[in-house]
């Protein structure tokens, strides 16, 4: 139930936790639902299984699903040469969430009419959802141009693109399936999501906007609003929680979201108002809590801000996330020893503690107790030796104490070790272009990024190391993709200014360096590209208030 990292596929490595099965899910049965196909075949008038084919439509309309599909299956019995009612049978089981029945039912029309399109396409839909993109691609393919007129083979070839990382194809299939159904919104949404992916973000706003038109019903908004705001557009994204809340007040999703996104912007009052209308509706929960402490915190209210994350852990004791949270805020704040406490206190009540054993390591380097800290990283990578937070936390602390050759040996048994983990590949390439091994730096960092290809920071690194070697076309592409998956990344947009100015283009550098002011003038900065920020990140995901957030589902 979260807007969440987004499981790593391609989303930032953030808190943000939405459950997806991969890129787009839970649209997924939603847009498969709504593209089945009812379909028409001609067949001997016989008055009993058309009464039970007729009764069984207006009881599917009704949505009484169970009792249409028993008089489906009247009908069928009694006419079992007629694909159409085999087809529809598929297409409530397809609603009952019962696949494999709706498989059976779908090839058994096709056994009866082989060229009965509507039941090629539930089978096709079908096999989309339970995720067999190998079939539903070849299936989509051949019906494209046989229902050339039809926006959903275009649709589900750009949605398995999406789920298959191929974002250019995706485009080029969405694009094709807008031409043919424009303003619709279950191409719209996917379509914006690519443009976001694929760093353009006018594109996305403006598509973004077409689809908020178009909109019909709230599961709609909801989805759009949640895509808005992982990528930072959070201005659009309070206006439909806002709607959305006005004619869903008790929604505990709607209201978190709201109140998140408005702690984004920076509305801390905003976003409070919108926790406190809730709480007089429902007890607030361990994560409203939690998002409650932060927005305090920015308020500058700390005696409150505390009470509120240690109700969070009264809460939920055995919730890693809040004693981290609640640590971190003391960390932050100075109160070493009072975050230590919390620690430690963590540690006797959860049953995850990993997390917060290297969370412990941290407040020792903190304390300037490098070998304490070492101890506690080390301890945990020996008995998870996968554990890529440890590795963060040991290479930052030998970072930071001049062992940069010891750093860069763990990260690379790291990367051996955990081989698909973005951010480590992005942290290696990191303190290879730091150390000045270029090449090896680009080969990480190209590789950090085909593993998520959303990551602002790692954008961030390969414009600098295209800088280095001069080109500007590259390393100015690559800032701007930054800005566009996070559009507070102020170094990104300093680096924009200076490649403007160098090319000659006053006025581009002018409102570059306005963005950067402004940026700069902002408490709420999230542009963290160091290694400790990094860490934080690794160690905080989940957690409501983490780089990005986590939108709920």
């Amino acid at each position: 139930m979260r807007f969440a990292t987004p499981s790593q596929s391609v989303q930032s490595h953030d808190r943000t936790v939405f459950h997806r099965a991969g890129i787009l899910a839970p649209l997924l049965a939603v847009i498969a639902g709504l593209c089945l196909v009812l379909g028409s075949y001609s067949h001997p008038q016989t008055a009993s299984p058309e009464n039970h084919y007729a009764r069984g439509m207006e009881l599917l309309r009704k949505g009484q699903l169970q009792e249409a599909l028993n008089e489906l299956k009247r009908a069928a019995e009694l006419r079992p040469q007629d694909p159409r009612t085999h087809n529809m049978i598929g297409a409530v089981l397809t609603q009952l969430g019962r696949l494999e029945e709706a498989d059976a039912a779908y090839l058994q029309a096709l056994a009866v009419a082989p060229e009965f399109l509507p039941a090629r396409k539930n089978r096709a839909v079908n096999a989309f959802t339970q995720r067999n993109f190998d079939l539903a691609r070849k299936e989509f393919e051949a019906l494209e141009p046989l229902t050339p007129n039809d926006f959903v083979p275009p649709l589900f070839l750009g949605l398995i693109s999406l789920e298959n990382l191929n974002f250019e194809d995706a485009v080029k299939h969405l694009s094709m399936a807008n031409r043919l159904s424009p303003s619709n919104p279950k191409i719209l949404i996917p379509l914006t999501r690519v443009n976001f992916i694929l760093g353009k973000r006018d594109s996305a706003l403006q598509l973004a906007g077409s689809a908020e038109a178009s909109l019909q019903t709230d599961p709609e908004r909801y989805e759009l609003a949640v895509l808005l705001a992982q990528f930072e557009a959070n201005t659009q994204a309070e206006g439909l929680f806002r709607g959305l809340k006005q004619r869903q007040p008790d929604s505990y999703d709607v209201n978190f979201n709201l109140a998140l996104v408005e702690y984004r912007l920076g509305k801390y009052s905003h976003a409070l108002q919108a926790i406190n209308d809730f709480e007089t509706r429902q007890k607030l929960s361990g994560e409203f809590q939690n998002l409650q402490g932060w927005i305090l915190n920015k308020m500058g209210r700390w005696e409150h801000a505390q009470r509120s994350l240690e109700k969070a852990i009264e809460l939920e004791p055995d919730n890693p996330d809040h004693y981290l949270d609640l640590s971190t805020a003391l960390r932050n704040a100075g109160d070493i020893e009072k975050a230590m406490q919390v620690v430690l206190q963590g540690l006797q009540q959860c049953t995850e503690r990993e997390r917060l054993e290297l969370q412990l390591g941290l407040l020792y380097q903190k304390m300037g107790k490098s070998g304490e800290a070492e101890k506690c990283f080390r301890a945990v990578l020996d008995r998870t030796p996968s554990n890529r937070s440890a590795y963060l936390a040991l290479a930052n602390l030998m970072a930071s104490t001049e062992r940069q050759a010891e750093a860069l040996d763990l990260l690379k048994k790291g990367v051996e070790k955990v081989p698909s983990d973005a951010l480590l590949r992005y942290t290696f390439g990191g303190l290879l272009l730091d150390a000045g091994q270029t090449e090896k730096a680009e080969v990480e960092l190209k590789r950090a990024l085909e593993l998520n290809p959303l990551y602002a920071n790692t954008h961030y690194l390969l414009g600098k190391l295209y800088l280095e070697r001069g080109d500007l076309t590259a390393s100015r592409t690559s800032f701007e993709k930054a800005c566009g998956f996070n559009p507070g990344h102020v170094r990104a947009y300093y680096q924009l200014s200076l490649i403007a100015r160098r090319q000659g283009n006053t006025q581009k550098a002018r409102e570059y360096s306005e963005i950067v002011q402004k940026l700069n003038q902002q408490v709420h900065k999230k542009d963290e590209d160091n290694l400790l920020g990094t860490v934080d990140e690794s160690l905080q995901e989940g957690s409501p208030t983490g780089t990005r957030g986590h939108l709920k589902r």
